[in-house]
């Protein structure tokens, strides 16, 4: 929990300071369609952030357990990794279950090997 509540801190820190370094990040990269990993409440609060954003868009949610969720925040679906495969085509999934990254980062990777993959905590750091 120490690593959420670090990235939380950051994140709101920046965003009080007017630095939307999610936007910035994202406009830099040239990244227009997301694929959201985890379903908690840092995906939430991401979900929200992109509320305010009329050019990039999440397309859908990814999660361990993405068979039995089907609609995610939103309304959109959620797949589980294999589940990618059938989705649009997206630009760039960044990763909220930041403890468990580098896993997750294998897992996309073996099967998806040019897809860019992305921890929200490099984002916001």
């Amino acid at each position: 929990y120490k690593k959420y509540y670090g990235l939380t801190s950051s994140w709101l820190l920046k965003n009080l300071s007017d630095v939307d370094s999610v936007r910035n990040y994202l406009e830099q990269s040239g990244y227009k369609k997301i694929a959201v990993y985890g379903m908690g409440s840092i995906a939430e609060l991401l979900s929200r952030q992109f509320e305010r954003f009329s050019d990039m868009e999440i397309k859908y949610y990814i999660d361990r357990n993405g068979r039995e969720l089907v609609y995610g925040l939103d309304g959109l679906e959620v797949v589980d990794i294999d589940g990618m495969a059938e989705m649009e085509q997206v630009d760039l999934v960044i990763v909220t279950a930041i403890a468990d990254y580098d896993d997750i980062l294998g897992e996309i990777k073996t099967k998806y090997k040019s897809l860019k993959v992305v921890s929200l905590e490099e984002i916001i750091n």
